[in-house]
Protein backbone atom coordinates (compact mmCIF):
# COMPACT_ATOMS: atom_id res chain seq x y z
CA UNK A 1 0.00 0.00 0.00
CA UNK A 2 1.67 3.38 -0.50
CA UNK A 3 2.51 5.74 1.93
CA UNK A 4 0.05 8.58 2.40
CA UNK A 5 1.52 10.41 5.62
CA UNK A 6 -1.44 10.07 7.18
CA UNK A 7 -0.95 10.29 11.07
CA UNK A 8 -4.11 10.39 12.88
CA UNK A 9 -4.91 12.71 15.72
CA UNK A 10 -5.75 11.38 18.88
CA UNK A 11 -9.22 12.70 20.26
CA UNK A 12 -8.21 11.68 23.97
CA UNK A 13 -8.69 14.15 27.47
CA UNK A 14 -5.77 15.89 26.53
CA UNK A 15 -7.45 16.95 22.77
CA UNK A 16 -10.33 17.52 23.91
CA UNK A 17 -9.13 20.15 26.92
CA UNK A 18 -6.72 21.74 24.06
CA UNK A 19 -9.55 22.36 21.65
CA UNK A 20 -12.09 23.59 24.79
CA UNK A 21 -9.04 26.21 25.19
CA UNK A 22 -9.29 28.57 21.99
CA UNK A 23 -11.66 31.33 21.97
CA UNK A 24 -15.22 30.56 21.24
CA UNK A 25 -14.67 26.48 20.91
CA UNK A 26 -16.48 26.35 24.38
CA UNK A 27 -19.40 28.98 23.51
CA UNK A 28 -19.95 26.83 20.40
CA UNK A 29 -20.08 23.29 21.67
CA UNK A 30 -22.00 24.56 25.05
CA UNK A 31 -24.44 25.76 21.92
CA UNK A 32 -24.89 22.10 20.56
CA UNK A 33 -25.22 20.36 24.07
CA UNK A 34 -28.49 19.15 23.36
CA UNK A 35 -27.64 18.55 19.82
CA UNK A 36 -24.41 16.50 21.50
CA UNK A 37 -26.59 14.57 23.98
CA UNK A 38 -29.28 13.43 21.72
CA UNK A 39 -26.48 11.86 19.52
CA UNK A 40 -24.84 10.26 22.07
CA UNK A 41 -28.12 8.91 22.91
CA UNK A 42 -28.92 7.21 20.07
CA UNK A 43 -25.23 5.69 19.98
CA UNK A 44 -25.13 4.14 22.85
CA UNK A 45 -28.68 3.28 22.18
CA UNK A 46 -27.78 1.28 19.17
CA UNK A 47 -24.50 -0.39 20.79
CA UNK A 48 -26.61 -2.12 23.50
CA UNK A 49 -29.41 -3.24 21.30
CA UNK A 50 -29.73 -6.67 19.75
CA UNK A 51 -30.32 -5.82 16.20
CA UNK A 52 -28.56 -8.34 14.44
CA UNK A 53 -27.13 -6.86 11.08
CA UNK A 54 -26.55 -8.74 7.85
CA UNK A 55 -23.01 -9.71 7.08
CA UNK A 56 -21.89 -6.53 4.66
CA UNK A 57 -23.55 -4.33 7.66
CA UNK A 58 -21.99 -5.20 10.49
CA UNK A 59 -19.00 -3.32 10.26
CA UNK A 60 -21.63 0.00 11.01
CA UNK A 61 -21.77 -1.32 14.67
CA UNK A 62 -18.41 -0.63 15.17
Amino acid sequence: MAETGYQPVPHDAAFRDALLAKPGVQKAFDALEEEYTALHAMLDAQAHTAVVLPPQHRSLRN
